[in-house]
């Protein structure tokens, strides 16, 4: 058995994880440097290990990515990101409006960061990873970055 990664040991004890875009845009993408680690989150909350949250907002942000690169592709690449284990697709309701502009106030973040944020708050996960540092602003969850993450 080899030693636990990082990421293992990063989240030893959580059991539900806020997935920012970028861990979409970085496992699908093939991206060298951080396609690893978030393989390594979503085959975890794949496994049910973990309980993985992302916003519906990610689907837009991911699809927009996509279709800038292959524009005959979307639905297929909606099915693959909707049809993973243990990740539960949130909508952008009242109460995470609300509480978006409160932390897009507080913290001077864009609204869709604040989105992103305000669902992960509202849905009790306890870390948030993506690779944006304009999250290590905020402090009411652990924000972890992806390249802090990586083995190298």
């Amino acid at each position: 058995m080899g030693k636990p990664s990082k990421l293992g040991k990063r989240l030893k004890g959580v059991k539900k994880v806020y997935l920012d875009t970028n861990c979409f845009i970085y496992h699908y993408g093939r991206h060298p440097l951080f396609q690893p680690v978030s393989t390594e989150i979503l085959l975890l909350i794949g496994e049910g290990k973990l309980q993985g949250v992302t916003s519906v907002l990610s689907v837009s942000e991911v699809l927009y990515r996509r279709l800038q690169k292959k524009p005959d592709e979307p639905l297929e690449y909606q099915r693959t990101l909707l049809s993973i284990q243990n990740l539960s697709l949130m909508f952008v309701d009242l109460e995470v409006a609300a509480k978006a502009a409160e932390i897009r106030l507080r913290y001077n973040l864009k609204a869709p960061d604040a989105i992103h944020y305000a669902t992960a708050l509202i849905h009790s996960c306890e870390v948030f990873i993506t690779n944006d540092k304009i999250f290590k602003r905020v402090k009411e969850i652990p924000v972890l970055l992806i390249k802090d993450l990586s083995p190298s």
